[in-house]
């Protein structure tokens, strides 16, 4: 999340579909900030010399 407004506004909207899932019956799933990035140069960068 880059600021609290974005975590709010993704509660408000998750809030909200969920509402409407249980009012019509409907299964479904709600998720919200499920963006995924991967750099594997960061990684290296972040870790410097760790040892696996």
């Amino acid at each position: 999340m880059e600021t609290l407004r974005h975590k709010l506004q993704m509660d408000i909207l998750v809030d909200a579909y969920m509402n409407w899932l249980i009012a019509n019956q409907k299964q479904g799933f709600v998720g919200g900030n499920m963006f995924v990035y991967f750099s594997p140069d960061q990684v290296r960068a972040t870790l410097g010399n760790v040892r696996w």
